[in-house]
């Protein structure tokens, strides 16, 4: 298995790394990183120990951007035009649209929308 890694697939980062005991890697820009320990049963209790280094890689190198359905959009709209609200007041700059178009724009660079 080769220990290239890919890109961020939240922000495009080039350059995540692996942490130095080689239990996750991280994006050093958006700070997303995969899953830092194994979990594992053992008689009545658990037992946590870090990815082994090509299972964090692997992890990191799988990793698929989200989904996002209709709700999340809807959700994400009102929130900027919110944001648009107590940013400009009453000048309305702005209308709803431009909410839509801006949040559309956001969840798309880190994601996809359902059709």
């Amino acid at each position: 298995m080769s220990e290239e890694l890919k890109p961020c697939p939240f922000c495009g980062n080039e350059e995540p790394y692996i942490d130095g005991f080689g239990g996750f890697v991280k994006c050093g820009t958006c700070k997303s990183s995969t899953q830092t320990k194994a979990i594992s049963v053992q008689g009545e209790g658990q037992v946590e120990s870090l990815l082994p280094r090509k299972e964090a890689i692997k992890a990191w190198n799988t990793r698929a951007k989200p989904t996002f359905t209709k709700e999340d959009v809807e959700k994400a709209e009102h929130h900027i035009y919110c944001e648009l609200l107590s940013w400009f007041g009453n000048d309305r700059n702005f209308d709803e649209d431009m909410a839509k178009d801006l949040a559309k724009a956001a969840l798309n660079a880190i994601g996809k929308i359902e059709e």
